[in-house]
């Protein structure tokens, strides 16, 4: 076990044992937590968090403990919260554990935790939001440990790979389309990513991944607006396709991709006015 995993380890065992702060009864333990990463690009940031949900569990204190990403990663907290509902949760609790967490999350966050609540009148649920992990005191010990043992790091340079470049990062490769298909947290909530996967895979499927006609995609942050996600936006002609669906989605590589015809169903131009998010069907 690495040093950092084994402080966190060590960390989460200290804080679980009887006679803390955090020692409760029984009935009111939560039976279920859910561990809120930030989310990134590629492998690094599931194996992270993965390593962080393992040393929860093996605290033997909780029935069952997931991760899921706030954004740019699968899953996201909504199918998380379902799944674990779905698994028989009864008292979730919701813990946020990347630093720093800025004052939008940390405003959006209860939000949209009971926008899911309200949308499950049905289930007998309680979800509890634990406090950033910046705030707690226990940060900083864990980090004046980490710190303490990369004392006897090398040199970055010892063994370190030769970095002659790479001459395709100097390249913009010739491509049709430039898509920015957003990430950020409001859009990730109506599974966003699930809608990006589609659309790569559809483009492959269609060649239109490589090659001079290639759709470009881009994954992002925020584009805005939030309250019309997901948001595509595609370049040249700047086409804002908002409150995607995989029909949608399906309908936009056909039509604009393929054929060269923007779906102007699907778009939400600048305007003076706010756009009405049309009703999916959840709803929502």
């Amino acid at each position: 076990m690495s040093d950092i995993a084994a402080t966190h380890q060590a960390v989460v065992s200290a804080a679980a044992q009887p006679g803390t702060d955090t020692d409760v009864a029984d009935g009111q333990r939560p039976d279920t937590v859910l561990l809120l990463g930030k989310g990134g690009y590629g492998d690094f940031a599931r194996e992270e968090l993965d390593r962080m949900v393992a040393a929860v569990r093996s605290t033997g204190r909780y029935h069952r403990v997931e991760g899921a990403f706030l954004d740019q990663g699968t899953p996201v907290l909504w199918s998380t919260l379902q799944a674990c509902a779905a698994a028989g949760a009864r008292r979730i609790l919701v813990v946020p554990v990347f630093v720093p967490m800025d004052r939008s999350p940390r405003i959006w966050l209860p939000k949209v935790i009971r926008r899911w609540l309200r949308r499950h009148p049905e289930l007998e649920i309680e979800v509890l939001l634990a406090d950033t992990l910046g705030d707690h005191a226990a940060l900083g010990a864990a980090v004046c440990q980490v710190v303490a043992a990369a004392e006897r790091q090398s040199d970055v340079r010892v063994g370190a790979p030769v970095d002659r470049g790479d001459p395709s990062w100097s390249a913009n490769p010739l491509h049709r389309y430039h898509a920015l298909f957003c990430l950020g947290p409001r859009c990730s909530t109506y599974l966003a990513g699930d809608l990006y996967r589609q659309l790569r895979d559809r483009l492959a499927k269609r060649g239109l991944n490589s090659g001079p006609e290639q759709v470009r995609t881009t994954q992002t942050g925020c584009l805005y607006p939030c309250n019309l996600g997901p948001v595509m936006v595609v370049y040249p002609e700047g086409a804002w396709y908002c409150a995607l669906t995989p029909p949608m989605l399906d309908r936009i590589v056909e039509e604009h991709f393929v054929d060269g015809q923007v779906v102007a169903d699907y778009t939400c131009p600048p305007a003076a006015r706010p756009h009405k998010r049309p009703a999916l069907e959840d709803g929502s």
